[in-house]
């Protein structure tokens, strides 16, 4: 079940604002009850939508093959794969040089 949530700025997560997916709050227990608050009188379809939009968000982001894609895209800039015949993928899956 996708559920709205409430985060606090530390967290850095603008995300969860920007997309509609809850709030985000200062550390502080007045703001942290208030957010709670606005989420809890919101309307059930509302409060359904904005779990929907945290779980796609999560999903088009966030998962172990986007991280990992972003990553790989990341330190092919720091260092570039050899060309491809000196490329070999132990059992694993990854790439090794040189074997």
């Amino acid at each position: 079940m996708a559920v709205p949530v409430v985060i606090t700025r530390p967290c850095d997560f603008p995300e969860v604002v920007e997309h509609g997916a809850g709030a985000v709050v200062e550390p502080d227990a007045r703001q942290l009850e208030a957010a709670l608050i606005n989420i809890l009188r919101a309307g059930e379809a509302e409060r359904r939508q904005m779990g929907r939009n945290g779980q796609d968000l999560i999903l088009a982001r966030y998962t172990w093959e986007t991280r990992v894609s972003a990553l790989t895209a990341s330190l092919r800039v720091v260092r570039p794969l050899p060309p491809r015949t000196e490329r070999v993928r132990d059992p694993a899956g990854f790439f090794v040089i040189g074997q």
